[in-house]
């Protein structure tokens, strides 16, 4: 409903002041077919859902009926980040529908980005991730995760909350849509992906779950650029589907951890193939021993060899670059690479002597990137060693392939490739580069 028609009908409703018991008091906001009213009950305080009963007609009164059965299955399964469903049905008069669910404070998400402290990102971000898990572990998706589904509750430690649970689906069960009149989408364009924009999706836990982790890259990509998706193609609904088709999403930020914005990238990818390939939920909940652990592995390494430069000189810095020669393409995905290599190389600074690196657009089974290093005494390395790099891409897809070998000495290989993995537009290679180059230093470093 537009906002004269949520007007009309508030004032209708606050004419009767009461439904099924719950007194209504201020409007809270409205939706397609409902308004919402803060409402009291025996002194408790709620949200009250009022469907409007001209648009039931249109979008199908038993199939609401059925929806809000649905949301009573979860009366009394509290989540912290869900809003927990009261009570719901039709009123006593038989007008009106109603969803009665705890009044959770806050504002809109969407009316709060610029709000949002930079640093409480990533943990709003595992949040929401940890609402749309536990639904999918109750047996539903949500369908229409957008920031203005979330209340953003504001303090030392911001909150998110996930709200309009009228648009659940249980995972093989369409008695809803079957009783819709009208045939209507459920959800909201602009934050869904492909597939479901086209109807393309199938009723399976995995079809599901990579429209979930789409619609939660999409509140990521508003938190993390501070506007919402695609708003400069949102005033048609022709150009808004264009972009939702055909533009790759890449999301970059100085002041975000680069792997929060290499798993909002992934989330975003069209395919839905490609999102359950890179994507899965342990993602939005990293487990921090592991970061714990290669920090304390780089530690060891460097008092293993600040020990041993104490008593010996240090070589110079020797490092040299060639430029590049090829394709655009390849020397792109090269010179992208190469960027991530540097910044591996940079987590684990002071571990290997400085480098000598050439870097030529070849695909797997060649090397695109070699790095030589000297030996240096210093740093417990007795015996020069070389390291390579390859790379090729995955047919149909926006990944590539990596690939990494080592080699004590200077002579090329042509055995040892390690695969490294498949990565969507290189996101998530370069832990896998600090991993394996941790590998490879501890075999290296002697005492």
């Amino acid at each position: 409903m537009d906002r004269a028609m949520a007007e009309i009908f508030t004032e209708e409703l606050k004419k009767h002041g009461n439904i099924a018991g719950y007194q209504l008091g201020d409007r809270l906001g409205f939706g397609k077919s409902a308004v919402v009213f803060a409402a009291e009950c025996d002194g408790g305080e709620y949200a009250v859902k009022i469907f409007h009963s001209g648009l039931l007609e249109h979008y199908g009164k038993a199939a609401q009926l059925e929806r809000i059965e649905r949301e009573k299955r979860l009366i009394g399964w509290n989540h912290q980040h869900l809003a927990n469903i009261i009570d719901g049905g039709e009123s006593p008069d038989g007008k009106h529908l109603y969803v009665v669910m705890e009044r959770v404070p806050g504002i809109p998400l969407s009316a709060a980005l610029s709000k949002v402290p930079r640093l409480a990102i990533q943990s709003l971000v595992r949040q929401l991730a940890s609402a749309a898990k536990a639904l999918e572990d109750y047996g539903f998706f949500h369908r229409d995760i957008k920031p203005g589904n979330i209340h953003y509750i504001e303090g030392d430690s911001p909150k998110l909350v996930l709200l309009d649970l009228g648009v659940l689906k249980p995972i093989g069960d369409s008695a809803a849509t079957n009783l819709q009149k009208a045939g209507a989408f459920i959800g909201t364009h602009q934050y869904c992906p492909p597939e479901m924009i086209h109807g393309r999706q199938s009723d399976t836990v995995e079809s599901w779950r990579a429209i979930t982790f789409y619609q939660i890259g999409a509140v990521m990509h508003d938190l993390i650029c501070g506007k919402p998706i695609f708003s400069h193609a949102n005033d048609r609904i022709a150009d808004l589907v264009q972009a939702i088709d055909t533009e790759e999403v890449v999301i970059r930020s100085e002041d975000i951890d680069a792997h929060l914005c290499d798993l909002a990238t992934r989330c975003l990818l069209k395919n839905p193939d490609d999102r359950l390939r890179f994507v899965e939920w342990s993602n939005f909940f990293p487990v921090e021993d592991t970061d714990r652990e290669v920090d304390q592995r780089i530690a060891q390494l460097r008092v293993r060899t600040e020990r041993l430069a104490q008593n010996r000189p240090r070589n110079p810095l020797h490092t040299s670059e060639l430029s590049r020669t090829a394709t655009v393409h390849s020397d792109e995905l090269c010179r992208t690479y190469r960027e991530e290599l540097d910044s591996a190389i940079g987590r684990i600074n002071g571990i290997f002597p400085p480098r000598t690196t050439v870097v030529t657009p070849n695909f797997h089974p060649k090397p695109c990137i070699t790095c030589t290093f000297q030996a240096d005494s210093a740093r417990g390395i007795v015996t020069p060693f070389k390291l390579q790099f390859a790379l090729s891409e995955v047919e149909g897809s926006v990944a590539i392939e990596a690939y990494a070998r080592a080699s004590r000495g200077l002579e090329d290989t042509e055995i040892g490739w390690t695969h490294l993995g498949g990565f969507p537009r290189f996101a998530g290679l370069m832990d896998r580069l600090v991993d394996w180059m941790l590998e490879i230093a501890e075999e290296l470093v002697e005492e």
